[in-house]
């Protein structure tokens, strides 16, 4: 699961893009059920990248499984 992270992450990047997109519209003519179900998405991302993030070594070699960002 830790290796997925990046694909995750950028999975993330492309629905925050398309929601972006959909709230540009008037509000009369979004699709508020994609909507919805995108934002569902999202959480559940968050959720697996966070839970994924917790585990920082590999348990067989000890090296760090990817680089940290710094804030």
């Amino acid at each position: 699961m830790e290796n997925f992270v990046p694909v995750f992450e950028s999975k993330v990047k492309k629905l925050r893009d398309k929601i972006v997109k959909e709230l540009s519209i008037p509000k009369k003519n979004r699709n508020k059920k994609r909507l919805k179900k995108m934002l569902d998405e999202i959480r559940s991302l968050k959720k697996t990248i966070k839970s994924a993030k917790k585990i920082k070594t590999c348990p067989h070699c000890g090296n760090p499984l990817w680089e940290e960002e710094s804030p």
